[in-house]
């Protein structure tokens, strides 16, 4: 009897145990929602004049992932055309820095068309990076100041400064949110907008 309490007790101890395991390690996840209209046009304000404020409006303009932003080359896009191919996604790995990767999906290698007004955006953008030296046709749209690919953390908290200026709480993930939200509300195909996304099922995009 003494043996089958001592085991019960050490049952007992497993499961509280993982309990707080799992409470620590599954916090509830932020829900991701769009901007409002207001909400867009003070994350707009905000990004008025910053250096990396042409990416933030890429992603409002086109839904790419972080990683898809920051592992985009210029021979990537076609000005001209007007339009960009999503060909590489990257990410930071401890102990091995940055990752360049195949997009996220098989559906991840994409085109998207972009729309006028940040194609100008670009075309600004990449007439600076001329001038410090930092462009290269086969280099990253938004380099380190090395010229090399940017650490995503330091963009996400480039993100972070710039939404809290603009006085609004949401996640770098919300302006891809957003981009598909708006589409949806001016009556796009839903089809549509899932391949502009690079979603792999239809069933992600509808949850939007």
């Amino acid at each position: 009897m003494e043996l089958l309490n001592k085991l019960k007790k050490a049952v007992l101890f497993k499961i509280m145990l993982l309990k707080r395991q799992n409470s620590r390690g599954c916090r509830k996840k932020k829900e991701v929602r769009a901007l409002t209209l207001e909400e867009q046009d003070a994350f707009l304000r905000a990004l008025a004049g910053h250096q990396l404020g042409t990416a933030f409006i890429l992603a409002l303009g086109t839904g790419l992932r972080r990683g898809e932003l920051l592992g985009l080359h210029w021979e990537d896009i076609d000005l001209e055309e007007g339009i960009l191919h999503v060909k590489r996604n990257v990410v930071y790995v401890r102990g091995h820095g940055i990752v360049v990767q195949p997009p996220k999906t098989e559906k991840g290698n994409r085109t998207i068309p972009i729309p006028k007004l940040v194609l100008k955006m670009l075309e600004g953008h990449q007439e600076r990076l001329k001038a410090e030296g930092l462009y290269r046709p086969d280099g990253p749209v938004f380099p380190s100041k090395n010229g090399t690919y940017m650490y995503p953390d330091n963009f996400e908290r480039t993100f972070r400064k710039l939404r809290k200026e603009a006085g609004i709480d949401i996640n770098l993930h919300a302006l891809r949110h957003t981009f598909a939200t708006r589409l949806l509300e001016l009556g796009e195909d839903l089809k549509v907008v899932q391949e502009l996304l690079g979603h792999a099922r239809i069933g992600i995009t509808a949850d939007i």
